[in-house]
């Protein structure tokens, strides 16, 4: 019975390292396959600095044709919003600065 146990365990070990060489093979060509999908970089120039200005220029100008500018009543609206939120938070920093500054003098 042990020689038949063995043959079965020599048997169960070679098929395991066929299927680890297999395992070996595939990521080798795995890996092959990889590399050979990288971008090759490009012998062509890339183009001269007046032509990628103009190229920027000519896409942002695409993109602001793209922007929802506000009409002119929404712009004075969200400007006086911002001015008044401005003078509001500069009420409260100098009342804060007055109050720590009284503060500190009392300490002293």
């Amino acid at each position: 019975m042990s020689k038949s146990k063995t043959a079965g365990a020599k048997a169960k070990k070679s098929s395991n390292n066929k299927k680890s060489a297999g395992a070996k093979q595939s990521t080798a060509t795995t890996t092959k396959q990889q590399a050979a999908s990288k971008p090759v970089a490009s012998t062509a120039k890339k183009p001269g600095i007046f032509k990628r200005i103009g190229n920027f220029i000519t896409s942002s100008y695409d993109e602001l044709k793209k922007v929802s500018w506000p009409t002119r009543k929404e712009l004075f609206s969200h400007t006086w919003v911002v001015i008044i939120m401005c003078a509001f938070f500069s009420v409260v920093v100098f009342l804060f600065d007055s109050l720590f500054g009284r503060l500190i003098k009392l300490l002293m």
